[in-house]
């Protein structure tokens, strides 16, 4: 089952207001249903104001009227909205979840790994940056590379059903280029992908590149003559790739891995306990499935600090919820 998150109000109100359309009832069959005055509800409805947290029947007569009876479901709700009423601060939640982190304070101090890889990306058009499943790379990759890589553009791209359509959004971003001819260039003509301006004030990172295909000849002809016009190729891989430079990316080590825990935390004004720290260590899986389990703790504690309560009760390691 996915989260349900409100942003306001105002989200709150668009959220219930759709299933009760669904169920083909008005605002005054709920009232009347509930025995609630008919404005009450319409403030819900509308966005206006929320339940009360404390009132759990009202909610729950609301979504049982609107065909939300799976009690799972109905407890999510709950949640979303005690969530919701703790106001902004608690809603934005520091960690990333499953997607690449975007901010330096999430790598977990891998400033040397960075300045190393700029200064193999100032010698060479082609570097691969390689390492295990769940060291970090992509996360790397996107939040650290624009900063060593001053005055040029990075753009990330990942190998999926329709590799040539993908590097074309990104040609399309990165260099101003009409869509069509963006496709054009990519998928019948690559090799004059050469010629186009402004390649060399671009950084072309192409993440899980072990995905490639050999048989997707077209894309790796684009991915070459993107080189060769002067763009920067950056290649996220499990292992090295023939023909470039190559930065690997080790393990965390455990002060680093303390670091990425705690530094998000801090940073949105609150602490992670020393036992979940000491727990997420010893226990430690992949930096992504690490970032969703404590996105989740998030959303999920009862007051200030994470702690191992907090993350038994969001599921702990187990992403089923």
């Amino acid at each position: 089952m996915n989260e349900i998150n409100f942003e306001s109000k105002a989200h709150f109100g668009e959220a219930l207001t759709v299933l009760r359309e669904s169920a083909g009832l008005s605002v005054r069959d709920v009232a009347r249903a509930l025995r609630v005055p008919p404005a009450t509800t319409g403030d819900y409805f509308s966005g206006r104001s929320l339940p009360p947290v404390r009132s759990v029947s009202l909610l729950n007569g609301i979504l049982r009227l609107c065909g939300v009876t799976d009690a799972a479901l109905v407890q999510e709700w709950h949640r979303a909205l005690t969530q919701l009423r703790r106001g902004p601060h608690h809603t934005a939640a520091p960690y990333p979840g499953a997607a690449p982190v975007r901010e330096l304070r999430g790598l977990g101090g891998r400033d040397e790994v960075l300045a190393h890889l700029g200064e193999v990306i100032g010698t060479g058009r082609r570097i691969a940056v390689t390492g295990a499943p769940g060291v970090g790379k992509s996360s790397l990759l996107e939040a650290g590379l624009p900063a060593v890589t001053p005055g040029r553009e990075v753009v990330v791209t990942r190998l999926g059903a329709n590799p040539c359509r993908a590097l074309s959004d990104v040609l399309v971003r990165a260099l101003g280029l009409p869509a069509d001819v963006a496709d054009q260039l990519v998928h019948t003509a690559p090799a004059a992908l050469v010629a186009t301006p402004g390649l060399d004030r671009i950084v072309v990172v192409i993440d899980e590149y072990e995905r490639l295909d050999e048989t997707a000849t077209t894309f790796s002809a684009a991915v070459e003559a993107l080189a060769e016009g002067g763009a920067t190729l950056v290649l996220g891989s499990r292992s090295p790739v023939p023909g470039t430079s190559t930065v690997a990316v080790p393990a965390m080590t455990e002060s680093q891995l303390r670091e990425s825990i705690e530094r998000p935390a801090t940073s949105a004004g609150r602490g992670v306990d020393g036992d979940l720290v000491d727990l997420l260590v010893r226990e430690h899986r992949t930096l992504e499935l690490q970032s969703v389990v404590l996105r989740r703790t998030w959303q999920r504690r009862r007051r200030g600090n994470l702690t191992v309560a907090d993350f038994a009760a969001a599921g702990g390691w187990d992403q089923k919820c």
